[in-house]
């Protein structure tokens, strides 16, 4: 939200250059913000790829499968039918 007007804000571009970081900020006269840790990583989804390695959706794995997966693998515990 535009603290000026109230409007509705759109991102039109995204600067990933780190030189041209710099100059930008140098130029209005900032410095960049104190770098932090980034976000502890809490799960990690990866989705099938097809032959021109595109990702193809599928669902996330829930955590109660992956428990039971791993119990059956660790106790040899026979699959449920």
């Amino acid at each position: 939200m535009c603290r000026r007007c109230g409007g509705k804000i759109k991102i039109v571009a995204y600067i990933h250059d780190t030189v041209a970081i710099q100059r930008i900020l140098d130029q209005v006269g900032l410095t960049r913000p104190e770098a932090k840790p980034p976000p502890q990583v809490e799960m990690v989804v990866r989705g099938p790829l097809d032959e021109e390695a595109r990702e193809i959706s599928a669902a996330p794995i829930r955590r109660d499968h992956d428990r039971s997966l791993r119990s059956f693998f660790l106790n040899g515990a026979p699959p449920r039918a």
